[in-house]
């Protein structure tokens, strides 16, 4: 197979614009949209918790590559099939991967290695091995496109199923086995090829390029969404197909990397740019559990650890709960605009026997997928608080949210952490009010609100604090502080028409400085708790 065999840069483009000219613009979030579950390989474990109403998908059915495919040209895809039936009957929906390690009798045909993560590994970059590889994806789509489970499946997530499932490079410190460059240690087939040219970081680069055109081509070709790493995005190159791809609707975006640490990590702008501003469907994935360390010994210091201000200026590392960083980590992502969040789990267990952690599962399927869409979102919603960095180069957007933004944020507020209970999920970011607040709503969200509404706010119940809102011309009743110490939530009733007339939300303290943290705007007026979060 020679290299023209493969499509080249300009061929890719040129197909992907065309891809793109012919779909359509996305209107409304992805199908199952809002909170998921991952858990084991096979899937065995997370069946318990489909069940739950917060659990709107399955993140994950993996198989290997070997198991799906033990002899070469005969498929065996009745491990899948057996979930999605379980899937389908309870109405969720689930993403698929096929993933490392690779046939034996892929060896026949290439050059091994050596081994990483329970498996020989490929000459992966040899245009043999691509071709065997090509021709499983599309066996994969046509499967699956033709299959009575079609509209069961959330998505599929590309696999490299290179040196490993995810890693094409021997410098990886993810790789887990031994792989070497030195083709003294390789394994070769019977007849004793192996590819010529040696890995190069262009050659590593053009592979990506190639798995992922495939995936797209043939799943797009059954209207199947393919999820998108986005490790290619530190290349110029590779970030300007990446921009052409991710204006489909079909072609979302995904990391495995999330955890509370990431607020001012280089990743949110490169998220915020592609789910916030182009639309760009956003999947991610849990790095490591809350509760315990993961197979990094860095897991829960990526999960729950943060900066925030110390004394004389210098800022001091602080753990925060394994409750506390669910929490706040489900608020970052939905800021991040990702459509579909995913948790362990051995996460959601504890996490669903505790109420204000279901509600944030309940907001999350509230508000994915909505973050460009203020005229038909079901609400809008502002975290106060200061998460974007400290100095000259931080973020100027310091809250959290859609559709809300505060006016003069530095003028009226001053951030404050771990306020409250310390225990609390609630105050280990706030704002509190140094005088009257303008919380201005996006104007198509407030114009498109007809009926009456309801505005819910979280704030800190401490002695000597009250406060009032005024939505639009309106006032509202004045909430006075009973001094209990604890957060608590409040809804308050807005009467229809109100936000169209003026579409300014102002809160006022009338006695000291009450602390906010969360405030919402709902449509609808549900049934909230009064009562502590």
């Amino acid at each position: 197979m020679s290299r023209k065999d493969f499509l080249s840069i300009p061929e890719i483009a040129g197909w992907l614009l065309s891809a793109v000219l012919a779909c359509p613009i996305l209107a409304a979030p992805p199908p199952g949209a809002g909170y998921g579950v991952i858990g084991s390989s096979h899937g065995n474990h997370q069946q318990a918790f489909v069940k739950h109403p917060e659990v709107r998908f399955v993140g994950r059915i993996t198989f290997s590559w070997k198991t799906i495919e033990p002899e070469e040209g005969r498929y065996d895809w009745s491990g899948i099939d057996r979930l999605l039936e379980i899937y389908k009957k309870e109405g969720k929906k689930a993403g698929i991967q096929i993933n490392t390690p690779v046939p034996d009798w892929v060896f026949l045909h290439v050059a091994c290695v050596g081994t990483s993560r329970g498996g020989r590994a490929p000459q992966y970059w040899d245009p043999e091995y691509f071709r065997l590889y090509d021709r499983l994806i599309k066996a994969f789509a046509d499967h699956y496109g033709k299959s009575s489970f079609r509209d069961t499946i959330l998505c599929v997530r590309l696999q490299f199923n290179a040196l490993n499932t995810e890693i094409t490079s021997f410098d990886s410190q993810h790789l887990q086995g031994e792989v070497s460059r030195d083709r003294s240690k390789w394994t070769l087939p019977a007849n004793g090829h192996a590819y010529g040219p040696d890995l190069t970081p262009r050659i590593e680069e053009d592979y990506v390029v190639r798995v992922s055109e495939a995936y797209l081509r043939h799943f797009f070709a059954h209207g199947i969404p393919v999820t998108l790493r986005m490790d290619a995005d530190n290349s110029p190159r590779m970030t300007g197909l990446y921009d052409r791809w991710t204006d489909d609707p079909l072609a979302w975006i995904v990391t495995t990397h999330y955890g509370i640490r990431k607020i001012a990590d280089y990743e949110v702008g490169a998220f915020r740019r592609r789910c916030r501003e182009r639309g760009t469907p956003g999947y991610g994935e849990q790095y490591t559990p809350f509760k315990e360390n993961g197979p990094w010994s860095d897991g829960q210091s990526v999960m729950r650890d943060i900066r925030i201000p110390g004394d004389g200026g210098t800022l001091k590392t602080h753990r925060l709960t394994a409750e506390q960083a669910y929490y706040w980590t489900m608020l970052m992502l939905l800021d991040w605009g990702f459509s579909h969040i995913a948790v362990f789990e051995q996460d959601h267990r504890w996490a669903h026997e505790h109420p204000s952690l279901v509600r944030v599962m309940e907001l999350v399927n509230r508000y994915a997928g909505w973050s460009r869409e203020p005229a038909k979102s079901p609400g809008a919603w502002i975290a106060l608080g200061q998460f974007h960095g400290f100095g000259p180069r931080a973020r100027k957007e310091n809250n959290w949210g859609y559709f809300i933004e505060q006016e003069d944020l530095e003028k009226t507020s001053s951030p404050v952490y771990l306020a409250g209970e310390e225990a609390s999920i609630h105050g280990a970011w706030a704002r509190r009010l140094t005088g009257p607040m303008r919380l201005a709503l996006n104007p198509k969200f407030a114009t498109s609100v007809k009926q009456a509404c309801s505005v819910s706010l979280t704030w800190l119940n401490e002695p000597e604090t009250a406060w009032r809102a005024t939505a639009g011309t309106r006032n509202l009743p004045p909430v006075q502080s009973d001094g209990s110490g604890r957060w608590r939530e409040i809804r308050l009733e807005i009467p229809s028409g109100t936000l169209a007339q003026d579409a300014v939300l102002r809160i006022e303290p009338l006695k000291g400085q009450p602390a906010l943290h969360l405030v919402e705007i709902r449509r609808a007026t549900p049934q909230l708790p009064t009562g502590p979060p």
